[in-house]
């Protein structure tokens, strides 16, 4: 799942969310009227350095928290998930988020079953747009 969530922030499936202010509204320092159209530029924000450190790299422990130190146990942690947004967010939210969360997470878990997995190179995350 790890894995799963850092590909979300390296490689959004969505490049922004728009919504419209239903009321007045103030984000740093900006006071925001009713009716605004407020945009968050996903990949921009996943590719921070200051949301995430190491931002250009894909590094799955990021999501990660020891649970058990003595057991070398983890579970996910989503610190930066407010910025990791690939289904949406509110009402307008994906409907059917939950079936690919699973379907992702049964594939992934049958590849590592049956293949070896290695690491060849860093992935290139800068594309063009046409």
């Amino acid at each position: 799942k790890a894995c799963i969530q850092e590909s979300y922030r390296i490689s959004p499936t969505t490049p922004c969310l728009a919504r419209i202010l239903e009321e007045d509204f103030v984000l740093s320092g900006y006071h925001l009227k009713t009716g605004t159209v407020v945009i968050c530029h996903t990949r921009v924000a996943c590719q921070n350095e200051q949301n995430f450190r190491n931002a250009d790299k894909f590094v799955p422990e990021r999501w990660l928290v020891q649970v058990d130190e003595n057991q070398n146990v983890y579970k996910l942690d989503e610190p930066g998930a407010p910025l990791v947004l690939p289904f949406g967010t509110g009402r307008r939210m994906c409907p059917g988020h939950r079936i690919i969360d699973i379907e992702l997470t049964l594939v992934m878990a049958k590849i590592f079953q049956q293949f070896e997995v290695e690491y060849h190179s860093d992935l290139d995350t800068q594309f063009q747009f046409l």
